[in-house]
């Protein structure tokens, strides 16, 4: 999904008190932006993140006054099956496409788990190379 597609979305629902696009900021990440929605009853607030204009990341922090991590967690259970991780700060639900995680405090937390693999490898060939300069740099003294 675009920045637009979300920004539309959050305009009309009625869950979020989305202000329009000066709620879109740039991350220091090359090809990353960000936008950030207070949100109404249920929803604290959310973060949606996109990487090369395509949503990756979602981050929605819930009110505890309105709803309980009990209730979130037998809802998900009875949707998508028992976590393929459960400890006491997060339950997690993954597959190859995204995962998607039941988190303490009560945050739900969605990624694209395409991007976030070809994030990480070029996380780990950067350090790879910094290691590298980093010897090469130690060999010279």
């Amino acid at each position: 999904m675009s920045i637009e597609e979300v920004e539309t979305l959050l305009s009309k629902d009625s869950m979020f008190m989305y202000r329009g696009p000066e709620d879109v900021s740039l991350l220091p990440a090359r090809n990353q932006s960000l936008i950030e929605a207070s949100g109404d009853s249920f929803v604290k607030r959310a973060f949606f993140q996109f990487y090369d204009s395509k949503l990756w990341v979602i981050v929605v922090f819930l009110n505890p006054e309105k709803m309980d991590h009990y209730s979130l967690y037998t809802t998900l259970v009875a949707k998508y099956g028992d976590p393929a991780l459960l400890d006491p700060k997060e339950a997690r639900w993954e597959d190859k496409v995204t995962r998607m995680a039941l988190e303490r405090p009560l945050t739900l937390r969605y990624m694209d788990m395409a991007v976030f693999t070809k994030l990480a490898e070029g996380s780990a060939a950067a350090a790879g190379a910094e290691e590298l300069a980093r010897r090469d740099f130690l060999g010279g003294l």
